[in-house]
């Protein structure tokens, strides 16, 4: 069996400049074919390499019209993958992630993983099963799906590497699509005024700028836009 997939990105795979990040959306990734979806995102990680500001990660709390993102979906440039080809993208996307070439053997490291959403329109019952089984081979025995939440809700991604995500209709033409997920390093989603006083104290504003940008938006941003705003040490 073949499929028809690509990438649903939340920040900064889509436009940050590095050579391997463009080289990744160069040579697996169709740009031009980019579709804006729901996605369930907020912010829950504080990041080292983005000056101790928060950045996204997905939560399973965010499945209302009040409170869902939005990100880009991006179609591979193959559209006729294998699952051995799936995992194969995974892991160069892996490496796109992490800003380093590595022979990656898994689907998950220190502070997140991959995971994969499948189109319910497009898989009959034995189809999913051998798909799903195959992906799930991929993670390493200290996979834990119970690191990838806050407090009580339900883990985003599930022990065999599904995300706990609702399809799209406006991307039915596809089969599936894999994420990266990062792991929730702080014990409670913070208020918009944490976030936006963190980027004013640490004077960075690129990754909530270029994200906005670039499509990409949680529930908060309008509050957080306004708070920066209002304070006058911000342009």
């Amino acid at each position: 069996m073949v499929y028809k997939g690509g990438v649903l990105i939340v920040g900064s795979l889509l436009w940050e400049r590095s050579e391997i990040r463009s080289k990744w959306r160069r040579e697996s990734l169709r740009i031009t074919n980019r579709v804006n979806i729901k996605a369930p995102i907020r912010y829950g990680r504080i990041s080292e390499s983005r000056y101790d500001t928060y950045t996204m990660v997905l939560s399973s709390k965010c499945n209302s019209k009040n409170d869902i993102g939005r990100a880009v979906f991006v179609p591979f440039l193959n559209d006729r993958l294998s699952i051995e080809r799936i995992i194969e993208e995974s892991k160069f996307m892996i490496d796109a992630e992490r800003n380093k070439v590595k022979d990656f053997n898994r689907l998950n490291w220190g502070w997140g993983c991959v995971g994969i959403v499948i189109n319910p329109k497009h898989f009959k019952n034995d189809e999913l099963k051998n798909l799903l089984n195959t992906w799930s081979e991929n993670y390493s025995r200290g996979f834990d799906p119970q690191q990838y939440k806050i407090g009580d809700e339900v883990p985003i991604i599930n022990s065999g590497g599904v995300l706990n995500i609702t399809w799209d209709n406006k991307i039915d033409d596809y089969d599936f699509f894999i994420a990266t997920v990062t792991k929730p390093n702080v014990k409670a989603y913070p208020t918009e005024e944490v976030i936006a006083n963190l980027m004013i104290e640490n004077n960075y504003f690129d990754y909530f700028e270029n994200n906005i940008n670039n499509a990409i938006s949680t529930f908060q941003d309008k509050n957080i836009e306004l708070i920066l705003k209002n304070n006058k040490n911000v342009k």
